[in-house]
């Protein structure tokens, strides 16, 4: 593990830590997730080889079956991918409070808005409801077999709608659950090979998950930096028309003050156009300290 950590750190930089779905998520999962995982399965074994186990665990320091070899690579891994996420956040948010605040304000407020308020509850309780289902006492073929593959397709709806640090929470905690409370989930699966499928499909899904979370996140984030770029005007920094319509909607009790000066097309005219832009910023910047908290300067097209 401090070996995987130390390349991560020389290969990301300090910021390895923060962010497992930012920059570099590739050489986060393969160092961090499978990396890690088979070199303490390798570092089990050398340990078995020069060191005396109890017998309940000495299968797991020893030489075995090459189907069971794999499998417990694989719950390693599953470990490293999926269940880290169950303690990252909540740890990171006890040692800092002020990242508590952060995280509910920029990963949780914003999918309580009126607007996506409907579907975050409607998507929690669908997934409350299969894991439910999934994680009964009792045994169902009908469940076990149509129903496993509803949860993938509800957390492919999710991706789009839910932030994605909330996501990898949820399904971490949706992960742990099935594992645990197998009856269901794991119905049918009597030999090793299944369970090594069914470990197989878990990591592919976290994999395209995290992936495609990171991705629905960063065009979020191009689509709000592209839509503040269009209600900017370009020459004098300003918001315009269609940010004054944004205002309006947001705020309809608003009055709107409309100035006009007809000495700025004389300026443009004869000093050049970035004379006529120089004075709207100075106007601008002696009517600032003058306007209200919620008072706005928007930049009207063809109008000085």
């Amino acid at each position: 593990m401090f070996v995987s950590c130390a390349i991560l750190r020389l290969l990301v930089g300090k910021r390895w830590r923060c962010g497992p779905t930012a920059k570099h998520m590739g050489a986060r999962i393969f160092w961090g997730g499978f990396f890690a995982p088979v070199l303490l399965k390798i570092t089990m074994y050398l340990a078995g080889q020069y060191f005396a186990f109890p017998l309940a665990i000495t299968s797991y320091f020893g030489s075995m079956p090459l189907i069971y070899t794999v499998i417990d690579i694989q719950s390693l891994i599953s470990a490293a991918l999926i269940f880290t996420t169950f303690l990252y956040y909540p740890m990171r948010m006890i040692i800092s409070p002020r990242y508590a605040r952060r995280f509910w304000q920029q990963e949780c407020l914003p999918w309580l808005a009126p607007q996506y308020r409907s579907f975050t509850l409607y998507w929690f309780i669908a997934l409350a409801v299969i894991l439910t289902l999934l994680c009964a006492p009792y045994q169902s073929e009908f469940i076990a077999g149509y129903l496993v593959p509803v949860i993938f397709i509800v957390y492919f709806i999710g991706i789009s709608r839910i932030g994605h640090a909330l996501l990898r929470i949820s399904w971490s905690v949706s992960a742990f659950l099935l594992v645990v409370y197998n009856k269901n989930f794991l119905q049918g699966v009597q030999s090793e090979y299944s369970l090594s499928f069914v470990l197989s499909v878990l990591i592919s899904f976290t994999i395209c998950l995290f992936y495609m979370a990171d991705i629905y996140a960063r065009s979020d984030r191009n689509k709000r930096r592209w839509r503040s770029q269009a209600e900017e005007d370009p020459l004098t920094g300003l918001p315009n028309l269609r940010a004054l319509e944004s205002h309006l909607q947001s705020c309809p009790q608003q009055a709107i003050c409309s100035l006009r000066i007809d000495n700025l097309d004389f300026l443009s005219r004869h000093y050049g156009l970035m004379m006529g832009v120089d004075c709207k910023r100075q106007i601008i910047r002696a009517l600032q300290p003058l306007l209200g908290a919620a008072d706005k300067v928007f930049q009207v097209p063809a109008a000085n």
